[in-house]
């Protein structure tokens, strides 16, 4: 039952990371129901190790994507070096173009996940559906099973007229395969 409570806890937590993700983490509801599953003090340091690691991770995508242009005093240069140098410097400096990233790869990503969560899907269902089938052969190998210290050979020809059928052919045909005990070779 424990087994159970930590998948439905696992799910709700990822429901609600999911949820969340566009607009932030709510960290406060991810406690409470960290609280409410009862999960262990580990569970929670390792829930606060990942907070830090986001924000952390969050403040430096800041930094580098900050979008205020550095403003550089080119008037206090040329009083301390030559004006041929500050211009060329100047010049140099404003020619310089950084290229935006353009993301390409993005939605290729997306589709390929959502192909390979079809195949999850696909496989489970399948998996599912051939469970089911042994379960039901399994279920019959045991009726039979216990059914074995008292079945006789007309009941199971009975249930099986496919195997008295080639049983009658092969008497009819006078093909009885037998072999002496000893004998190396089936007499034909």
């Amino acid at each position: 039952m424990a087994l159970v409570g930590a998948f439905r806890a696992s799910r709700a937590l990822r429901a609600l990371a999911g949820r969340s993700a566009a607009g932030g983490l709510d960290w406060k509801e991810m406690d409470h129901w960290i609280d409410y599953w009862s999960f262990s003090p580990d569970v929670k340091t390792e829930l606060l190790k990942l907070k830090h690691h986001i924000t952390e991770t969050a403040h430096r995508m800041d930094a580098l994507f900050i979008k205020e242009k550095h403003v550089i005093d080119w008037e206090a240069h040329r009083k301390v070096l030559p004006a041929e140098v500050v211009d060329l410097y100047q010049k140099t400096y404003e020619s310089i173009e950084v290229p935006k990233y353009v993301d390409e790869d993005r939605e290729e990503a997306i589709k390929m996940f959502a192909d390979l969560e079809q195949k999850a899907i696909k496989a489970d269902e399948e998996f599912a559906a051939a469970r089911a089938k042994l379960e039901e052969e399994e279920e019959k190998i045991r009726k039979f099973k216990e059914r074995l210290p008292t079945i006789t050979v007309d009941e199971v020809l009975a249930e099986h007229p496919d195997i008295k059928e080639k049983i009658d052919a092969e008497i009819r045909a006078l093909n009885w395969d037998y072999a002496p005990l000893g004998s190396k070779e089936i007499a034909k």
